[in-house]
């Protein structure tokens, strides 16, 4: 039987622009004519594709459209997030593919392999629902490297956005929870591995092949004479990473410095960016601008004849591979090379000098690189550039990574600590919800601060006391004996709890049965995860019941977007013990306990898995105490560091509160090795307005973001500062 493998592309050769788009179009040309293989291509462009259009090009490869997918599997009586909680349309679009996923799966029966591209994190949602064992359990999910937006911009000159801090977070944990990596260069894995902080161990489920590269018309032997009249060309897009304004200020100096030579400056390039473009016009100066020249969608023929003959240059700081540069050397041009980018470095095929030529990024160095090749130009000539493709795609030899679940004869055990206090709901709706699980041998245990306050409540607990529930050890009832807060409340019930697994939440909220045994099944399954997290609905009591509010999709390992807010999780969640006594709840905060529990969670390296479903639904009393982000930015983000690959980062709030630094410290230097004080002197600020701001500002926080794109923390903490007012929860019992 054919191996079935499912290919998810945004772009694709001959129907839009791209490099991962040709790179798709080669492996299906190059292996599609296999019978072990059978081809599909899961579409999510932005542009619909035509199946009849798309079968005329690849006739043996199945089409299938992502958004009619989508909502073929809409049937199922499940409860997903609705598009405005997510907070980026990527990672949306994350889970429409999933959907889209399992409905071909429960119709035409699972992939052996299902690939998606890494820019964007789009497997993320797909790897979850495998890890949470609930579809695609006979499929490997791998994850191919072409550029992860987060590296890009480690390279790019972009404004910054908070966007790039879940673009960031949701792309590594895709990359870090994927079954297998494709990489088509060894340096370029070394690159990804530094840049997210990913270990050793990754490195070994990161394999490297090499992709075919395909040209339309004949390689050639013999390379490009580089006369007075052959033009200098740029065959990559408008974007600030390839680096256009290099080759553009590069070839106002070679011509002005080499008057003998005539020829042109070719653009070959798709326009990405206009403002880069207009920047780009800008720098030719008039008596140039007859011979530099952007020439857009040039015809593929004539494209790859104009390169043959030319001058190729590729000035990009940053690609996985570049087709471009090796279609550019295989038609006969002469290459030259950013040799700054990893992927025309050390330990890559290109060899400076036999088959290409090197610079080093500037605009300068390329200059006197150009002028160099002029002097010796009768005698410049680059060999062919020998590639060999695997002759076995990993696809054949990639063993299923099945998620199936043991099978033991004694029931799994589960703790479940309920955080009860006068400010949480009705701990009944809790013990009804927990009790609903089957297959699960649960105790429920209810960490009370001190008897509460409100006589029905006290009478409650009055009742689960003379019943079996207590006697038979199903329920316990602890109490801390005065008001220590949530923190106190999760470690007392943990000091409490008997089983290795265990789960919090806030009494009165209602946890789906079925992610309770999945999640401790997960963990069960999957040792290198420690933590299982739900995606959470929010009812507000007494005024609008049955109206229903989703929360915010939470990431689990949110690194990059969790110092500004909390997209990690919250206390609903369930974990292995030992990791959880491990890290503990800072007894010393009243509030954003989860946030800073899971701060140092991943901060610690454990890993999460994320439910993609609404399983847990929470009760807020609008008549409860404010909540102060005093509190968390001066005990959370002052109190604890951060490490990462680079050093470690102290995130830091002045006394006074008035600014909002951090600082990069990476030990040797000027102190010695000592470690800095954090003052506004020696530290970047993120943000300078008082605290009283965030109390005080009346304008909507999405004004206050379409006015100041590029002062994400600003407004975050506004969204945040404005949504726990509008749910400020009080009791009124």
């Amino acid at each position: 039987m054919a191996i079935r493998v499912c290919i998810a592309t945004f772009e694709l050769k001959y129907f839009t622009s791209g490099g991962i788009g040709v790179l798709v179009h080669n492996l299906l040309k190059t292996y599609g004519g296999n019978p072990d293989l059978e081809f599909s291509i899961l579409w999510y462009g932005e542009k619909a594709l035509s199946e009849g259009l798309f079968r005329r090009v690849h006739p043996a490869c199945q089409f299938f459209d992502a958004r009619e997918w989508t909502s073929r599997g809409s049937a199922e009586d499940i409860s997903y997030p609705p598009a405005d909680a997510f907070m980026l349309a990527r990672h949306g679009q994350s889970a429409e593919l999933m959907k889209a996923l399992r409905a071909i799966e429960q119709q035409s029966g699972p992939f052996d392999v299902i690939e998606f591209p890494d820019f964007g994190g789009v497997a993320l949602a797909t790897l979850q629902e495998k890890l949470m064992g609930r579809a695609f359990a006979r499929s490997t999910i791998a994850v191919r490297i072409h550029s992860t937006e987060a590296v890009l911009r480690s390279r790019d000159h972009r404004p910054a956005h908070c966007g790039n801090l879940v673009i960031a977070d949701i792309e590594r944990k895709a990359l870090s929870d994927a079954d297998i990596v494709i990489g088509h260069l060894q340096p370029i894995i070394d690159d990804v591995a530094s840049h997210f902080g990913f270990n050793e161990a990754w490195k070994q489920k990161a394999i490297v092949e090499t992709p075919p590269v395909l040209l339309e018309s004949d390689e050639r032997e013999e390379s490009a004479k580089f006369t007075e009249n052959t033009p200098l060309v740029f065959t990559s897009k408008i974007q600030w990473v390839k680096r256009a304004h290099v080759f553009i200020n590069a070839a106002v100096g070679f011509m002005d410095s080499t008057p003998e030579y005539q020829g042109d400056a070719l653009l070959l390039a798709h326009i990405v960016n206009d403002e880069l473009y207009r920047h780009c016009e800008n720098l030719i100066p008039d008596h140039l601008k007859a011979r530099i020249k952007v020439l857009d969608n040039l015809h593929n023929a004539i494209r790859e004849e104009t390169i043959s003959n030319s001058v190729a240059i590729f000035p990009a700081a940053y690609e996985s591979f570049c087709l471009a540069a090796y279609e550019a050397n295989l038609l006969g041009a002469l290459v030259v090379l950013n040799n700054d980018n990893p992927a025309f470095g050390p330990k890559t095929p290109w060899v400076n000098g036999t088959l290409c030529e090197k610079f080093d990024g500037s605009a300068h160095d390329l200059i006197g690189l150009l002028q160099d090749m002029w002097s010796r130009r009768h005698g410049l000539k680059h060999e062919r550039v020998a590639l060999k493709p695997a002759s076995a795609p990993y696809w054949m030899n990639t063993a299923i990574r099945s998620s199936s679940r043991p099978s033991d004869a004694e029931p799994n055990r589960l703790s479940i600590i309920v955080a009860t206090s006068d400010e949480y709901g009705d701990p009944m709706d809790t013990v009804y919800s927990a009790l609903q699980v089957e297959g699960l041998n649960v105790e429920v245990i209810f960490a009370c601060d001190c008897r509460p306050s409100a006589p029905e409540r006290a009478a409650v607990f009055e009742r689960l006391r003379a019943s079996s529930l207590v006697s038979d050890g199903t329920v316990k009832i602890v109490e801390l004996g005065f008001r220590g807060g949530p923190a106190a409340l999760c470690n007392l019930g943990l000091r409490s709890a008997k089983n290795e697994t265990v789960a919090f939440c806030r009494s009165g909220t209602s946890i789906d049965a079925a992610f309770l045994v999945d999640a401790v099944e997960a963990l069960k399954s999957q040792p290198d995860f420690d933590f299982v997290i739900p995606q959470l609905i929010f009812e507000k009591l007494p005024s609008e019941p049955e109206v229903l509010y989703p929360d915010r999709v939470r990431l689990g390992e949110a690194l990059n977007t969790g110092v500004v807010a909390n997209l990690f999780g919250t206390i609903e969640m369930v974990g292995r013990r030992a990791a959880i006594e491990a890290i503990g709840f800072d007894e010393s905060l009243d509030r954003n306990v989860d946030w800073d529990f899971h701060m140092r969670a991943c901060a610690s390296g454990h890993r999460y898995i994320v439910s993609n479903r609404i399983e847990a639904r929470v009760e807020l009393f609008p008549d409860a105490t404010p909540i102060s982000f005093r509190s968390h930015i001066d005990a959370v983000l002052a109190k604890h560091e951060m490490y990462s690959a680079g050093g470690k980062v102290t995130l830091a709030a002045a006394l006074d509160a008035t600014d909002l630094s951090y600082k990069a410290w990476k030990g040797a230097g000027e102190n010695d090795g000592a470690e800095p004080d954090i003052s506004a002197l020696n530290s970047v600020l993120i943000s300078r307005r008082p605290i009283s701001y965030y109390f005080h500002e009346r304008r909507p926080w999405w004004k206050i973001a379409l006015k100041n794109p590029n002062k994400p923390v600003r407004w975050l903490l506004l969204r945040e500062m404005q949504a726990r007012v509008r749910n400020r929860p009080q009791r009124s019992n």
